[in-house]
This record gives structure tokens, sequence and C-alpha cells, in this order.
């Protein structure tokens, strides 16, 4: 699912829900000062999604984020803020634990709404194996 947006509506949402989860008044422009402050202080492959490509572009300007890409960035924002203690979203926790302990994830049986094929799987081991997931289309 795709989120389509300006980039001042992102901005304005995410100052909201930022805000509202850490009790703090967050405008736009301290989403952006957090924003680059943790683009600066990082490695961006560290990163599950960066909005460098769109962050400073003119307010009108619309923008297509994945759902998933922009509750990374609430992450990335709340732990920026001191809410969180880790800026790592679901993803990228399953993501590491299945590259850690490879033995459990194949342990674990199909899901009957996987076919023969076992793709749920599949997707683990090949997440584990390209952790650029630029070019993954599902």
């Amino acid at each position: 699912m795709n989120i389509n947006s300006s980039v001042a509506g992102l901005t304005d949402e995410l100052s909201d829900y930022v805000g509202l989860m850490a009790g703090l008044v967050v405008t736009s422009a301290d989403v952006v000062r957090l924003v680059d402050r943790d683009l600066a202080s990082t490695d961006e492959s560290e990163w599950w999604y960066s909005p460098r490509d769109w962050i400073h572009e003119a307010p009108q300007q619309w923008v297509r984020v994945r759902a998933e890409d922009l509750e990374s960035l609430v992450m990335r924002l709340l732990y920026a803020v001191g809410a969180l203690p880790s800026p790592w979203n679901q993803m990228q926790l399953a993501l590491k634990f299945a590259s850690e302990h490879p033995e459990i994830v194949d342990s674990i049986p199909p899901s009957p709404d996987e076919d023969e094929q076992g793709w749920g799987q599949s997707l683990v081991i090949m997440a584990m194996a390209w952790p650029d997931r630029s070019g993954w289309t599902f």
C-alpha cells in the first residue's frame, strides 16, 4: 500500500504523530531538522527507508511512500526525540532475528496459506541474503 501526499502533508502528519506519541510539540521544521541530523550522523545503509529524495522538495511536491517506509520513518523520529530505545521497526527486528537464528526459521512449518513451494520461508531467506530492498516487487 502506498501513501500519496504532498511533502508538506507528510511532514505535518509526521510532526503530529511523533508529537502525540512522544508527548512533545514537534513542528514540521523540527521533523526536517531531526531527519537531517540523523542522516548526517548515521550510515544511510542502516536506514530501512531514507526520505533524502523528497524531504527538501517544495511543500506542494507530491510524494509516494510505502506504508511500512512511513512507519519506519516514524520509528526513526521517535528514536531521535528519545521516545524509543531503538530506531528499528518490526520488520527490521524480524529480519535480524531470522538472520541470526536460521535454524529456528528452518524449523517453522509453512503456513497453510503458502503453496507447496514455501514462499513465506523463501521470502525470509531472500530478505536475509538481499539487504537492499530497492529492487523488490511483490
